[in-house]
């Protein structure tokens, strides 16, 4: 978050994905960036928040109770597979991470959900947005998906990219996207 608020500092949001992931970027152009527009002057992590996103906080991240004290409720975090975050958002989770001595795992569920909560981050949950269009958790299915799915956003490979069928999956979506488009 440093580095690409360091980096880029006039951007008002910043997009966050995965290396496996195939995105539709005529879809995502022209449904998800004008949602995200709308919103860039906010405090906000925009995207999935959905139950299979959610991680009781006791059991994976460890913040110091001086922050943010530890609730019986479960604290939601954002699809690691495509999120973004507003700049004044990650200004206030910055301002916040002065304040935590230990964090353990520090991956998406820590920023988007114990820093975000910390850091008194809203979340702006996609999926009444674009309740239209959709994301598919495939493992070798990413072009059949993309081929019969015109409401897609994106995809996912092979959950290990250095298989050989993961870089060939890739070539094949992305033939397949420009005759498409």
């Amino acid at each position: 978050m440093l580095w690409v608020r360091s980096n880029y500092p006039t951007s008002p949001l910043y997009i966050k994905t995965e290396d496996n992931v195939i995105m539709n970027m005529k879809n995502i152009n022209n449904v998800v960036l004008p949602i995200l527009n709308k919103v860039s002057n906010e405090n906000l992590v925009i995207s999935w928040f959905q139950s299979e996103t959610s991680v009781p906080r006791g059991r994976y991240q460890k913040l110091i109770n001086a922050v943010l004290p530890p609730l019986e409720i479960d604290l939601y975090y954002a699809l690691s597979l495509f999120y973004a975050v507003t700049s004044k958002a990650i200004d206030y989770m910055i301002d916040a991470l002065s304040h935590v001595d230990y964090i353990e795992h520090p991956g998406d569920p820590f920023v988007t959900g114990i820093l975000r909560d910390a850091a008194r981050v809203q979340m702006k949950d996609l999926s009444s947005a674009v309740n239209f269009y959709k994301y598919e958790l495939g493992d070798g299915t990413c072009r059949a998906t993309v081929e019969n799915t015109s409401n897609l956003l994106f995809c996912t490979v092979a959950e290990n990219i250095r298989l050989s069928r993961s870089t060939q999956e890739y070539f094949d979506v992305w033939d397949m996207l420009i005759t498409k488009n």
